[in-house]
């Protein structure tokens, strides 16, 4: 999905609503339904969805610094799982 030169409108319209980014880590998670969504990849090489978290309800519905909340907390747990893994 997205290419180098893709503007913030393309991303959105291919990946969803952007909840969180991690450009070091080239991690993007996206509000799609009632999950979100966790996106790897790059501008250059593009972005592959690689896992989803239901949160068991309509994210359209919920505020939106409780969607980012909920993508802050995922990624933090799945950061720490993987830190976890090195030892």
């Amino acid at each position: 999905m997205s290419k180098e030169g893709t503007t913030i409108w393309q991303m959105v319209d291919d990946l969803g609503p952007i909840v969180y980014v991690n450009e070091e880590l080239g991690a993007v998670i996206t509000a799609n339904g009632s999950y979100l969504n966790w996106w790897c990849g790059s501008l250059e090489s593009g972005f592959t969805n690689t896992d989803c978290l239901s949160l068991g309800e309509n994210i359209m519905d919920m505020k939106l610094s409780e969607v980012v909340t909920s993508a802050e907390v995922w990624a933090s747990d799945v950061l720490n799982e993987l830190d976890g893994m090195d030892k």
